[in-house]
Parts: structure tokens; sequence; C-alpha cells
């Protein structure tokens, strides 16, 4: 599938800007799932520095933003072909172990409930996509039930949030039963459903990493790009940054993803 992403991530303050640096992760994961057919950030309002890899091999760059601005912009304007794998991320370059995401995070950090969550036995690749519906089962998709600062063992009482705490409880969940498992940000193409950024998993499997969409109940395919992995939000959270000055800050987010002939 051909498929066009345009995003736009335009902040605005409500006094000039002294300093502002962003860390983006708005790069496509290169794995046997995607071919990057055109792909360019942007900004303005600040420069974008050469892209690097940083500890998860994400493909990040920074954007260092011009002091004075009063409005910045981050643009994304890319074209890729993806590819349905069942699933299964072959080709993406590894750097840590699976073993390593087996650790818990203070948003990931499982409590007794999350703990005792049944996946029954079976192969591997079976119990983790019984988890993605059993997630999908406890908790309801619900918009502003929880922001970015909800753990997973919150969310899971509340019995309600979106993909990134569906991501987060499942993630939880898994390392408490043994099996690896890393929170996932990228696009994804919905139809007529308009997305903005998507969150979901992979889980290691034995013989390899399998990419779930808790919230859609769905083994990830061709609708999918990935952006960035990591443990949490915190690590493959598109951009993140620090600022100096500017007093209040407005952000707003436009992303549509459309399928190309």
């Amino acid at each position: 599938m051909r498929l066009r992403i345009e995003h736009r991530t335009i902040y605005r303050y409500g006094a000039p800007l002294a300093r502002g640096v962003q860390l983006v992760r708005l790069f496509p994961s290169a794995h046997a799932g995607v071919a990057v057919l055109s792909w360019r950030v942007q900004a303005s309002g600040g420069r974008v520095g050469e892209p690097f890899l940083d500890g998860f091999a994400n493909r990040c760059a920074l954007v260092d933003l011009d002091g004075g601005v009063t409005q910045a912009e981050i643009r994304v304007n890319g074209h890729v072909e993806t590819f349905d794998k069942q699933g299964a991320i072959d080709g993406l370059e590894e750097t840590l172990p699976p073993s390593y995401f087996l650790r818990a995070t203070p948003l990931t950090a499982p409590d007794e409930a999350l703990r005792t969550l049944k996946i029954g036995d079976g192969p591997a690749r079976e119990r983790a996509i019984a988890l993605m519906h059993l997630v999908r089962d406890q908790v309801e998709y619900q918009t502003g039930a929880t922001d970015v600062t909800h753990t997973a063992a919150e969310a899971f009482a509340l019995r309600a949030g979106v993909c990134q705490d569906h991501a987060h409880i499942f993630v939880s969940a898994a390392r408490a039963y043994g099996m690896p498992a890393r929170y996932v940000s990228g696009y994804l193409f919905a139809g007529d459903w308009h997305a903005a950024s998507h969150a979901w998993v992979e889980a290691y499997v034995g013989d390899g990493w399998i990419a779930l969409d808790p919230a859609n109940r769905e083994i990830v395919n061709d609708h999918y790009v990935r952006l960035a992995g990591g443990l949490d939000y915190t690590d493959a959270r598109p951009i993140a940054g620090v600022r100096f000055g500017g007093a209040e800050e407005s952000l707003h987010v436009d992303v549509d993803v459309q399928q190309q002939q």
C-alpha cells in the first residue's frame, strides 16, 4: 500500500521565545514492512539538524528553535510503500537484547491487578494476541479519561483510556508475565476515520517480535508506519523538548494519512 503522510505541529507562544530545542522522532523505522519513497522533516522558526540514532535505534533529529519567534512549526511530508508482514518485525535494527524490554518504568510498573491478568497457555505468539484482546476487553477506548501522565496501573483501574494507555497496559502485563514488550509510536491509515499519531506494541515471542495494536484489536499490517519504539511513551513520543521564555504555549497538531493510487 502506498501512503502519503502529512504531519504539522505548530507551537504558538505568548511572548517571544528566548530559546528552544525539540527532539523529533519523525522518521520511519527501516524494516521489511516499509519502503520510504520520499521523506522530509522541515521547520519554520527553527532549523532541523542531521538525523542520528538514539539508544533504541530510533532515527531522530534536533530542531533548534530561533530566539525571538512567537510561532514555530515542524512539518513532515512523506510517501511510503507498506507491506503486510502479519505483524512480524523483520529487518529492524536492534541495539538491545529482548530481555532489556522486561524492565518496568514509572509509566509501566504493574500493580497486583496487572500482575494477575490471565492470558492462558500455548505458543507465545498466541498468548500475545490473547493479551491484546484481553486488554481491549477490559479497557474501553475513551478520550479525555486519561492524559500522558497516567500510568498503566491508573488507566487499568479506570477501565478507560486511549491507544497510549492500551499500549502501556499491554507492555506492563506482558513484562510481568515474563514476555518482553515495547511501546511503539507511528502513523495509522484508518480510511474514513481520521486519526492522529497512533501507539501500539511489539512483543517478543521467542523467534522474533510481533507488532499488535490493542486499541484496535489488530495484528499490525500495511496500514501502519512505525516511527519509534522504547520502554514506554517517553522513549518513543514523536516530539519532546525544552524551551526558555515564550510565556504561555499553545499546541496544534494535524496529521493526515491517505492512500495513494
